[in-house]
């Protein structure tokens, strides 16, 4: 697969079209090349000795009316709008295009991802398989599933699905909380003596304790409980400017599980019962088929959400942003001493 986003063209050369020039140097194999752009292109593909290329495939962007030769001979019925032009090798865009070469080929991975701003004059050189980069295949997070069997016992009954009854909604803005449950709908406005929180961003609800707890980002940042049977409101703790896209209540530890949100979803911080912040910083790459779920390097992360922690394990799940049905799906595992991510489990419907 080679994407540019447009093509070559030499100084001053205002009469040929930007092009692309494509060398398969695979003697004794059958190629199926894939060309994607986000421009018009000239594609000239060309092969080297007992090279052979069985099929070309171009996509990206639609509009762009592009065209490909084959050692000088023009190439007819290539374009599939289905293909989209991506410059990485990760993404949902990246994974979608895969599903559609899957339908097409038959193959459950790619031999190379090759990906350019601008051709490069010489061209691309298509000579070599790519046996290392994980995303090439069609259904990667197989192999990098991990067990859960040594995991803490509260964390391994969630994963097997003995889960508290879900309440119906808990929604927190500006203005206050608020329950929705079998009985209805009950509201906590925010009292006059706690200033109106600014970008609420989270609630969870602590069915031991009856409570209400909430986040909010930009600036500095709270984190509020609200007691469902009195109504009393307490900022349990100032974020520090810490951006909290989710939050979870750990009664038996008295501790707070904040993950980060935007560009840092992998910002887990724990706050004990003395109110004490404890940062652990974890690369977003590092969990395995996150970018899959949104358009990676445009879009920020959708949240990872804390659904239980023990014995410095967190449980994490989090659902593709913005789908087209039914959402993609994650769930990991990270100790946050260790700094160990796993994936536990995913779908890809």
């Amino acid at each position: 697969m080679v994407a540019v986003k447009r093509g070559w063209v030499a100084d001053g050369d205002f009469q040929n079209e930007p092009m692309a020039r494509v060398i398969v140097d695979r003697p004794g194999q059958e190629v199926i090349l894939v060309l994607l752009d986000d421009d018009k292109v000239e594609w000239r593909v060309e092969t080297t000795a007992n090279s052979f290329v069985e099929t070309i495939l171009l996509g990206g962007n639609p509009t762009s009316r592009s065209r490909v030769e084959l050692n000088g001979i023009p190439v007819s019925g290539a374009g599939d709008d289905r293909l989209l032009y991506v410059n990485k090798p990760r993404g949902r865009d990246f994974r979608r295009l895969l599903a559609v070469l899957g339908e097409r080929t038959a193959l459950d991975r790619i031999a190379s991802f090759q990906a350019t701003y601008t051709a490069p004059a010489l061209g691309h050189r298509i000579s070599r398989v790519d046996s290392t980069t994980e995303t090439l295949a069609l259904d990667y997070l197989e192999t990098l599933r991990r067990p859960n069997d040594d995991l803490p016992d509260a964390l391994r009954r969630w994963i097997d699905g003995e889960r508290p009854e879900a309440v119906v909604d808990v929604y927190f803005d500006e203005r206050g909380m608020a329950l929705t449950d079998a009985q209805g709908t009950r509201r906590f406005p925010v009292p006059a003596s706690i200033a109106q929180p600014r970008l609420p961003s989270a609630a969870t609800y602590d069915p031991v304790g009856q409570a209400l707890c909430g986040v909010t980002y930009g600036g500095e940042g709270f984190l509020y409980r609200v007691d469902t049977e009195t109504g009393q409101w307490t900022v349990v703790s100032s974020l520090q400017g810490y951006d909290a896209a989710g939050v979870l209540y750990d009664q038996h530890k008295d501790h707070f599980i904040l993950t980060g949100a935007f560009t840092r979803p992998g910002d887990i911080l724990v706050i004990d019962p003395q109110g004490r912040p404890r940062m652990t910083r974890i690369n977003f790459l590092r969990f395995p088929g996150l970018t899959d779920l949104y358009d990676y390097e445009n879009e920020d992360s959708p949240p990872l959400v804390p659904r239980v922690f023990q014995d410095n394990w967190v449980l994490l799940d989090v659902t593709e942003a913005n789908p087209t049905g039914v959402g993609r799906h994650r769930v990991y595992a990270v100790n946050l001493a260790t700094e160990t991510v796993r994936l536990i489990d995913y779908t890809n419907p």
